[in-house]
């Protein structure tokens, strides 16, 4: 099935639903068909009061460390509001991070209230920045600054770098807050979805911030998709990731890890 087609069924709720849990033998991701793997999750807000933050963080690298020890990954991503508002808490948030066993990268959200340099200091990279994965490419770009405001991506940032990969196989993009107010803390960003329609190698974008969002939406024929939470007070009733899978046939696998559940799965 093309993934248009597969879009246009998937708009009225067509999701395939697995409940095997993850190291039972019902759960069974055909590892031999996968040829690029990856993790995303969301919203960790580190220092967040009240909540056992220490906790969140530390479960979430242990489950995708060992989903990662059966089922290897490229990466994972932790998409945006990695702290909860005071820049004191990025050095202990990156440490626990660090815990993780395969390479991770982290976008900058509303929460993650820090100067760019700051940011810089502590992960490595600014607050935008690209990752090649032989021809696949992931960019991470920023959608807030160091006061908490919602922002678009930065178009001129985007620009250049989908010129830069235009030849490349696969575009992956992760962002913190939806430039769409199609969810109830998007934004609108109509300049930044007229761009993406300039490129047909744009594989799908990632976003986070609604933490009561695990599904995945469209625009065009670019799906947006979202993972919930794995910290903070509020969102779904689970505090997982989602995995994504290219196959060797073209086809791209993705499913919701809950966090040891397999939830939620559809090809396209």
């Amino acid at each position: 099935m093309k993934r248009r087609d597969f879009l246009k069924q998937i708009t009225v709720g067509g999701f395939l639903v697995a409940k095997g849990k993850l190291f039972s033998e019902l759960f069974n991701p055909s590892d031999e068909d996968v040829i690029f793997r990856f993790t995303v999750a969301s919203d960790g807000h580190y220092g967040q009061p009240d909540t056992p933050f220490e906790d969140y963080f530390s479960k979430i690298v242990e489950k995708v460390n060992r989903y990662h020890s059966m089922f290897p990954s490229e990466f994972v991503v932790y998409n945006g509001d990695i702290i909860h508002d005071d820049p004191q808490f990025i050095q202990p948030a990156y440490r626990a991070l660090s815990k993780s066993e395969l390479p991770f990268y982290v976008t900058k959200g509303n929460h993650d209230m820090v100067t760019p340099n700051l940011w810089e200091e502590t992960w490595g990279y600014p607050q935008n920045h690209s990752v090649v994965f032989g021809d696949r490419v992931v960019l991470l770009g920023t959608t807030s600054n160091v006061n908490g405001d919602y922002l678009c991506p930065n178009n001129q940032w985007f620009e250049k770098q989908l010129d830069q990969y235009k030849d490349a196989s696969e575009i992956y993009i992760f962002l913190h807050i939806t430039p769409n107010s199609w969810t109830d803390h998007g934004i609108d960003c109509p300049d930044f979805h007229e761009l993406l329609t300039e490129y047909d190698n744009i594989t799908a974008v990632f976003n986070g911030h609604d933490h009561q969002e695990d599904e995945i939406k469209v625009d065009g024929d670019i799906p947006f998709m979202f993972d919930g939470h794995f910290g903070g007070s509020w969102g779904t009733d689970y505090r997982g990731f989602r995995v994504v899978e290219k196959l060797s046939d073209g086809t791209l696998r993705t499913y919701l890890m809950d966090p040891d559940e397999k939830i939620k799965q559809i090809e396209m």
